[in-house]
């Protein structure tokens, strides 16, 4: 048999850009830590730029810096019609947030359910009578009847669905007296009655029902907080009504405000026109950096597309860094590179037990698709099969003697070759393992073998190292007849 004897040496650099993805993928936990400090030291620091620009443009020594070239009076007319500004600002900004979370100018008016209740309430105290009849929703039972109504409605406005009022009917005396030689010993007592009215505007019967629940939880706990404190307070309700009809009073409101709203706009370009487009160069310079700040309120920094940026460059320059150091490092990246360059034989890879779970064994899976096109087989299935086929290649090969260079600082490659040489001492070869360089004791080892195999992992193996290991197998009637890969996993 004739063995290599003089490795292939140039500057060629074997690669694969399915190797190069792979072993990206296997640094996923690393590229993820530099997206999260990507995210929070360029996020951080964008936010920071945008919130510092926002502060300077309307600084008080830019505000100095554009009052000193006009007059008190100047100063006071735009500070007056900045006023005016605000003010119609304000008014537009409320007639929008209403016309968009009032749930009575969304709902449809051509088919408005409602729904109304009456309570008759005694009692002995007229104090207590009014308080049923002005009796209000907390601001807890506002925000859960806007959840009924939907997502977008604000429970400020939810006094419009839900009207609670009444009166006070009458008040009557009662008289009870005994009588017993013309002396009369009794007592008068007063009782005071009055109608409580519920009226609930919806959507539907559901949610009328709904909100029907929440008012009547409401009286139920006013009711018990006056009788637990020792009033004489009688609530009977009298009875129900719903209808389904077209509101024209929901008409009305509608109308109302869209005309409220419509009003205000026309009457602030009506101001913008004869007012602020009026204005000298220099004085609409001042009105604009007041305006400006005024929107500058509302205006925050967009923090959240700056993480997203700060992550998107942290995970490029992860993605650049890992194709650096895949592509400058001195050490074999794929069989081919040893096969062809080295011109050794490949006589197995051996793919080492895989303990990893949830997503990195996940990744892991879709990395060795990606390298090996290989499936999860068991570890022990794929060693066994390289040990069987390194054994029966020796033999038909009449190698007697075999050393197992171990790669350097290698120890998944060393642990498989113990088990590799284990099994072909079982099958009657003799064979020696470790590293020719590492001590004389190895090299003796190194130098009685008939031929010698080496055993890397993967992006571990150096070139110099096999390099190495050829030219003392050279020397020493030794030299390298193949290799056995361990995957990168």
């Amino acid at each position: 048999m004739e063995y290599n004897t003089e490795f292939e040496m140039n500057n060629v650099v074997m690669i694969s850009l399915s190797d190069l993805l792979a072993y990206i993928i296997r640094k996923w936990k690393t590229l993820l830590l530099i997206m999260l400090v990507g995210a929070a030291l360029i996020g951080g620091l964008l936010s920071w730029q945008e919130s510092k620009e926002i502060e300077g443009r309307y600084s008080d020594m830019s505000l100095r810096s554009i009052k000193s070239v006009l007059s008190e009076n100047q100063i006071t007319n735009v500070d007056q019609l900045y006023q005016r500004y605000v003010a119609y600002k304000e008014q537009i900004g409320l007639n929008e947030n209403y016309m968009k979370h009032s749930f009575l100018i969304q709902m449809d008016p051509t088919a408005a359910s409602i729904y109304t209740a009456e309570y008759l309430v005694h009692s002995d105290q007229e104090g207590v009578i009014n308080s049923f009849v002005r009796l209000a929703l907390g601001n807890d039972d506002y925000i859960k009847i806007a959840a009924i109504l939907g997502d977008e409605i604000d429970e400020k406005f939810v006094y419009e669905v839900v009207s609670m009022g009444g009166i006070n009917t009458n008040e009557s005396q009662q008289l009870d007296v005994d009588g017993k030689d013309d002396v009369y010993v009794g007592s008068i007592s007063n009782e005071y009655k009055g109608i409580m009215v519920v009226n609930i505007t919806a959507s539907n019967k559901a949610q009328c029902d709904e909100i029907a629940a929440i008012v009547d939880a409401a009286i139920q706990a006013h009711l018990d907080r006056l009788v637990k404190s020792g009033v004489e307070v009688v609530v009977i309700p009298v009875g129900t009504n719903y209808i389904e009809r077209l509101s024209e009073v929901l008409v009305a409101k509608r109308q109302e405000k869209i005309d409220e709203s419509m009003t205000t706009i026309t009457g602030y370009n009506t101001f913008l026109k004869n007012n602020i487009d009026t204005l000298s160069t220099d004085e609409k310079r001042l009105f604009d950096f007041y305006r400006g700040r005024f929107d500058a309120k509302e205006e925050h920094v967009h923090w959240k597309k700056y993480v997203v940026i700060g992550a998107a460059l942290g995970l490029f320059l992860g993605l650049v860094l890992y194709a650096l150091i895949y592509l400058l490092a001195d050490v074999i990246h794929i069989t081919e590179e040893l096969e062809k360059k080295y011109r050794l034989k490949k006589l197995g890879i051996i793919f080492p037990a895989d303990n990893k779970r949830g997503l990195n064994k996940a990744l892991s899976y879709l990395a060795d698709q990606i390298a090996y096109d290989r499936k999860h087989d068991e570890p022990n299935n794929s060693l066994d099969v390289v040990k069987m086929r390194l054994q029966k290649y020796l033999t038909q090969n009449d190698i007697g003697n075999v050393y197992l260079a171990i790669n350097d600082f290698d120890e998944e490659a060393a642990k498989l070759g113990q088990m590799v040489e284990q099994y072909l001492s079982e099958h009657g070869l003799k064979t020696g393992l470790g590293n020719p360089r590492g001590s004389a004791e190895e090299l003796e080892h190194f130098c009685q073998a008939d031929a010698t195999v080496f055993i890397g992992t993967l992006n571990k193996i150096r070139r110099t190292n096999i390099q190495a290991v050829n030219d003392i197998g050279i020397e020493n009637s030794s030299p390298l007849i193949g290799f056995l890969a361990v995957a990168d996993v």
